[in-house]
C-alpha cells in the first residue's frame, strides 16, 4: 500500500482481496508500468 501511495497508483481490488493468499493471478487487469512495480516492491 505504501509503494501505490509512492508511485501514485490505485492499488487494484483484485490485489486487495487476495492480498493474504501465496499466490495472486492478475491477468488482464491493466497495471501498467507504475502499477506493476508497486507490486513488485
Amino acid at each position: 500500500m505504501k509503494a501505490c501511495e509512492k508511485l501514485h497508483v490505485v492499488p487494484a481490488s483484485r490485489f486487495l482481496e487476495n492480498i493474504q493468499n501465496s499466490e495472486l493471478a492478475l491477468m488482464h487487469r491493466g497495471l501498467g508500468p507504475k502499477g506493476t512495480k508497486a507490486l513488485a516492491v
